[in-house]
């Protein structure tokens, strides 16, 4: 069991770091291939687009086909795909074609991988080992891109991706004996149409879900705003990297310690007033457009979209628990409509900045936290009142 836990948990860091390593490679990349600005940006969405498209149906195979398998295959699959981006860095379509292979078995391991990682330790311990996956997901924020970068400066953007590929390789190998003693639980099928009613029934899935949204949406656009802002304010980009590392560490350090809390993080009410706290913050950017006022927006931001994710995830799985919907599926679900929510956020802030200025943009960030907080703290009211609904379970 111990050896399961820490390969699957070695997974999801690896596979991180492999994602977001293309982020430093990428301007490399666009002069070594005498890309456009628009064409660089379409490789970087490669992988993003391919998970919106994927995650649904790869949670629906999860609960029907098991999940252990499954990760392995997508673990084998993402290896394949990296190790051929270093080969084949020289070309922009066989980069394109890679990254969305990737994309898709990265969907399948954020997907079957977690319901692998969070089956195995027990409903118990479901809410810190979510914890603990945010965590890593965190450390690979700063890990990758530095990692890639420092590596390519001395042989080239393929390197790095060869590398990352290899080790998803042999952690494959070493998820395959735990697949074989793995318990094969299953569900049986139900129709779409009845599986979306039943969560659209359950107050802790919708908060679950919209708490995903939101934050997706927060992250991504807050992505964009605030190195425009830093940059507008003279800080060059190894400053805004800088700033982000040390915003990674306090990510880091709250979902280590969100951990700690256990299924308590599991509360819709938790996900609400950190949307709140969070728009509370974003008042600072909008009356301030000063770098020190954007860089203390951007650290303390940071342990609440830690607390916010790590929330978001466990208390839509309660809610899967209680209307009897697949945990494999809901994982999905969650990872579908944050992947979409992080492709829209940075078009929609940038494109509201263009047309509003900065402080509209700002302000309209606001609006999205505040109007998605209700949906948490009304799921927390109705669940102390004893009201929430609970759906028939699947027949088997």
């Amino acid at each position: 069991m111990r050896r399961s836990l820490l390969a699957l948990y070695a997974l999801i860091l690896v596979g991180e770091v492999a994602w977001q390593q293309l982020i430093p490679l990428a301007p490399d990349l666009k002069e070594s291939l005498g890309l456009d600005a628009t064409r660089t940006g379409i490789l970087l969405a490669a992988t993003p687009l391919a998970i919106v498209v994927v995650s649904l149906p790869a949670g629906l195979a999860t609960d029907r086909l098991g999940a252990a398998w499954l990760t392995v295959a997508a673990t084998v699959v993402c290896g394949a795909a990296c190790v051929a981006q270093g080969v084949l860095s020289d070309s922009y379509v066989a980069l394109i074609a890679c990254r969305v292979l990737f994309g898709v078995g990265f969907a399948f391991i954020w997907t079957s991988g977690l319901t692998w990682l969070t089956d195995a330790s027990g409903i118990e311990r479901r809410a810190r080992t979510l914890s603990i996956t945010i965590a890593l997901a965190g450390i690979s924020s700063f890990l990758g891109p530095g990692f890639a970068g420092l590596l390519a400066e001395r042989t080239g953007p393929g390197l790095p991706f060869t590398l990352a590929g290899v080790a998803l390789l042999v952690l494959a190998i070493f998820l395959v004996a735990p697949a074989r003693g793995a318990p094969r639980e299953t569900l049986e099928h139900t129709p779409l149409r009845d599986w979306v009613g039943r969560v659209l029934r359950s107050r802790l899935a919708v908060a679950g879900l919209v708490t995903m949204t939101a934050g997706g949406l927060a992250m991504s656009a807050i992505n964009l705003l605030v190195p425009l802002d830093l940059d507008a304010g003279g800080i060059g980009s190894a400053g805004i990297g800088a700033v982000y590392a040390a915003a990674a560490c306090f990510f880091t350090l709250t979902s280590i310690v969100s951990a700690r809390l256990g299924n308590r993080i599991a509360s819709p009410v938790l996900g609400g007033a950190t949307l709140v706290g969070l728009a509370a913050l974003t008042l600072l950017p909008v009356a301030r457009d000063d770098p020190r006022s954007i860089i203390a927006f951007l650290l303390a931001r940071a342990p609440f979209t830690a607390l916010l994710f790590a929330s978001a995830f466990a208390v839509a799985l309660v809610g899967s628990d209680e209307i009897g919907v697949g945990s494999g599926a809901m994982m999905g679900l969650l990872n579908l409509v944050w992947a979409a929510a992080s492709f829209a956020g940075p078009p929609l802030a940038g494109a509201l900045r263009d047309s509003g200025g900065r402080q509209l943009s700002w302000i309209a960030l606001t609006v999205l936290l505040l109007a998605a907080a209700p949906v948490g703290l009304r799921a927390g009211r109705n669940r102390r009142g004893g009201r929430e609904p609970v759906a028939a379970p699947p027949s088997l």
